[in-house]
Order: C-alpha cells, then structure tokens, then sequence
C-alpha cells in the first residue's frame, strides 16, 4: 500500500527515460565527502539529514546519463520532481555530479560545468554559511549561467559568452532566461532564483532558505523506470559525460600556505580550501587590503 501511494502521489517521476532514487548517506558516500572535504565537523548541518540523489538528465549530447546530487532530506522529494520536469521538457545538463569530486572547489566544479548542490562552505563574498552548507541550494550549468558581480565582474573567462542573457552558444536551452520552465518550476516550489537579485545576479542558483528546518521526512522507496524493470543501481559506477573536469593540486590543497595565481581574489582562494575570507586575513596581518592581493604573493592558509 505504500508503494501505491507513492506512485499515485508522484506520477510525474513515471514517464519513459526518468529515474529517480533518494537514500540517506551511505558510508561510502559520507566517505567520498570527507576524502573530498564538501562535509567535515563543524558543518551546520549532520549527514543523518543529508540525502543522496540519483537521478536521470539530459546531457548535452542529446543522450541520458545518470547523476547524482546531495540535498537536505526536506527538499529531496521536490528535487526529484523538478528535475523530472527539467528532463521532460529535453532541458539539457553538462553534468551532474557531487562537488567533492572537485575537492570541494566551488571555483573548479564551475569550470567543470558542473550542477551541484551540496557543498559546506561561506555564502560567495563573505563568511556565513552559504545555503549550499545545509543542502538547500542548487547551481546549475553554472558557465552559461553564471554568477555577476555588483561590479559586473564575471570570473570564469568561458562565462563571458553569456553575459547577455539570451538562448545564445552551442547550447540554448541551457541559458537560464527569465520566464524560463525551468524558474516556474523551482518557484513552484517557494525556491528563488539567483537571476531576481538586485546588487549582483546568480544565474545559475537557486535555493529554498529555511527549508532545513522542521521534521526530517522518511527516506522514500526507490523510483522504477515505467518502461523497462531498471533502476538506478547505486553499486553501479555513476554514467556522466565524456568530458574531463578540471584537475586539482593535491599539493596546493594540503599545503599551508598558497601562492595567488592570475585573476585570482582572497574570497575565490577562501572558497577553494574551504575557508572564510576572515580568516585568511587573520592569519595573514600583512594583508591590509583584502581587494589588492598580488599575483605571487604567498599567504598563510588558516590550520
């Protein structure tokens, strides 16, 4: 009787190529965060409030591939349905997949074109915690939609292209314009969308605050295909496109201090080892000016 109300409840996950599947955080998912340092004590929200998505998207290619995503438990069912809805409508997706593969580098996963949510870290530009930490917000193709400041700065240099927004590039549809299916279909649900702010725009977020708050929902059964018995086997290796993201240095990750490369802020390095631009400054006295830091320069990394 369960499974029959969970069908009847969420028909639209059941068309043909759409498959969805939410578990709690398994040790080895909660292992591949720590390793990739998305989720680490101290984060404001526990794993046991976590969910591990697997869902079906489009890609670029026209072809489907299997992501994965992690949300809070209180917004996984509603996730689900809008990316069922987004895949209905042939809305496409460079690649879905969690940011601890990118060691927590929200820099990286951009350049990756990567659609993420998940991700324990301060808001962009300053030092509370980003909705990202609890789960509650969700970046998607964040190069053709990207993230503009008050000062119209654009940090990724493959994002240029989309400053204007229209259905422009290789790829349209992926460019998220106002009165898009894809808006309507997250406001449904009470998230806002980065692209309504006033003082910068983020194209690519959407997000749901306070959404973590309230009792946590059980874990649903598994979704199945409607035209063939598959699922999404979670011991299978997830399918993505055949595109290779951006690597990392192991060495700049472990060091204690960092070299400043080209273009390169205090905030995006404080994102990049998963710190606040407040405490870089703290332990670096000689910054007397966090917006003038030079290229070579070499900072202390907070311990």
């Amino acid at each position: 009787m369960k499974k029959i109300t969970l069908l009847l409840t969420l028909p639209w996950l059941l068309f043909a190529g759409y498959t969805a599947h939410i578990s709690p955080i398994t040790p080895e998912i909660k292992s591949r965060m720590l390793r990739g340092h998305s989720w680490h004590r101290g984060c404001p929200v526990p794993l046991a409030n976590l969910r591990y998505l697997r869902m079906t998207y489009r890609g670029f290619d026209g072809r489907d591939y299997s992501g994965e995503m992690v949300v809070h438990a209180n917004v996984a069912n509603e996730v689900t349905q809008i990316f069922s809805e987004l895949y209905r409508k042939g809305y496409p997706i460079r690649r879905m997949q969690l940011v601890s593969r990118y060691q927590a580098d929200d820099h990286a996963s951009i350049e990756a074109d990567n659609t993420s949510a998940f991700n324990c870290r301060a808001v962009t530009g300053g030092t509370k915690w980003s909705n990202h930490s609890y789960g509650t917000a969700i970046d998607i193709n964040p190069l053709e939609n990207p993230y503009v400041s008050r000062s119209g700065h654009i940090a990724h240099k493959a994002s240029l292209l989309y400053r204007k927004r229209a259905h422009i590039g290789s790829h349209p549809r992926s460019v998220i314009v106002r009165g898009d299916a894809i808006i309507r279909a997250f406001k449904r649900r009470g998230w806002r969308w980065g692209g309504d702010w006033r003082s910068v725009k983020d194209y690519q977020h959407f997000d749901k605050p306070g959404a973590q708050h309230g009792r946590i929902p059980h874990v649903p059964a598994r979704l199945k295909h409607t035209k063939a018995s598959r699922t999404l086997d979670t011991k299978r290796p997830i399918k993505h496109p055949n595109v290779h993201p951006t690597k990392i240095s192991a060495s700049n990750l472990s060091a204690s201090s960092y070299t400043v490369k080209p273009g390169e802020t205090l905030y995006q390095i404080a994102k990049k080892f998963g710190v606040s631009p407040k405490d870089i400054l703290n332990s670096n006295p000689q910054i007397t000016d966090p917006g003038r830091i030079r290229v070579g320069q070499r900072i202390q990394l907070p311990r």
